[in-house]
């Protein structure tokens, strides 16, 4: 689709009805902040060309002619898919897909490739914005593990229609074991989804990485809503973190080097973080959950970071750095 006629059509639906009117200026306005590369001569002209077409006019205001659609004209149906429509369905397909049931997917294809279609067909600014932003992650890239479609279908329909399944999983280093399950809501965490589930065997929630059911089975049998469920809260617990229950919040005290003093001060661990000088390092201390996510971004700093407090935290990071040590110098 040529942009000048798309312009055009988008000229015709941002032209109100009549006694409403709209200047060629803020037409102007409105179709740059589509995405269109214009000019203040062209959409006049474009408006003068389109009412020997089209049932619109101007007020014949010598300074500044209103426009809009003559009062007993028509209703003209015209295509509805504008450029930033067109991007947020592209941005959507690229980044969102995971969270669309299949169902869903199926139904929006259509739209996918009209975006494609129309933003790669277009002169405008709009059209190149997809490679000019991009989401990525500082975790070490992984290749997300493959889920079977029929499980990944019918985790969706579950989630959809408020009924329970039967499912097959294998946890990590476990035996396969049948389950009974209320599906509550989808979790995606970096290349992984999950499945927050009521185990009806436990009436615990739980959540269950998708890729480790071999079968979900529907059924028709409605789940008891239990509207005390709340998936933020599920999530500021500390259940995707792999949070100590028996202390889940801890104070921590390091000891920094300049470097990763520089970072936190930019990407703070907590709202009551705090960062002084020591000698030739920083001291930093923050209130924090007590979590395996905690260790790792730990461990990640290497001998950028010291643990100083609480005293049960300095003593595993010593003993894993004993154990390191033994593993790397076993042979020498």
């Amino acid at each position: 689709m040529p942009s000048p006629f798309f312009r055009k059509i988008q000229t015709l639906k941002l032209i109100p009805q009549h006694p409403s009117k709209t200047s060629a200026l803020q037409l102007l306005s409105e179709l740059k902040t589509q995405g269109f590369t214009v000019e203040i001569r062209q959409v006049q002209r474009d408006l003068n060309t389109l009412s020997q077409l089209f049932e619109i006019e101007n007020d014949g205001n010598k300074d500044i002619p209103g426009w809009y659609w003559k009062k007993e004209a028509e209703k003209l149906e015209l295509p509805q898919m504008e450029l930033p429509v067109a991007l947020s369905f592209q941005l959507s397909e690229h980044y969102l897909s995971k969270l669309y049931p299949h169902a869903v997917m199926q139904h929006l294809s259509p739209y996918f490739k009209l975006s494609q279609k129309l933003l790669s067909s277009m002169d405008s600014p709009l059209s190149t914005w997809s490679n000019k932003v991009k989401l990525i992650s500082r975790n070490q890239p992984l290749i997300a593990p493959i889920i079977s479609e029929s499980v990944l279908n019918s985790a969706y329909i579950a989630l959809l229609s408020d009924t329970l399944i039967h499912a097959t999983y294998k946890a990590v280093l476990q035996e396969k074991k049948e389950y009974e399950l209320a599906p509550k809501a989808m979790v995606v965490v970096d290349q992984v989804i999950y499945l927050v589930a009521e185990n009806l065997a436990s009436n615990n929630l739980q959540h269950f990485a998708l890729h480790r059911f071999s079968q979900i089975k529907n059924t028709d049998k409605p789940i008891h809503q239990d509207k005390s469920f709340s998936l933020d809260d599920y999530m500021s617990e500390g259940n995707f973190e792999y949070l100590y229950t028996n202390n889940p919040t801890i104070q921590l005290k390091l000891l920094v080097t300049e470097k990763a003093a520089y970072h936190l001060d930019e990407l703070k661990l907590s709202d009551d973080q705090t960062i002084v000088p020591f000698d030739d390092e920083f001291l930093v201390t923050a209130t924090v959950k007590n979590t395996d996510q905690l260790r790792w971004w730990i461990l990640s700093y290497g001998d950028y970071v010291e643990v100083l407090e609480p005293e049960s935290l300095r003593d595993e990071f010593a003993e894993t750095a004993d154990i390191l040590y033994h593993i790397y110098h076993h042979n020498n």
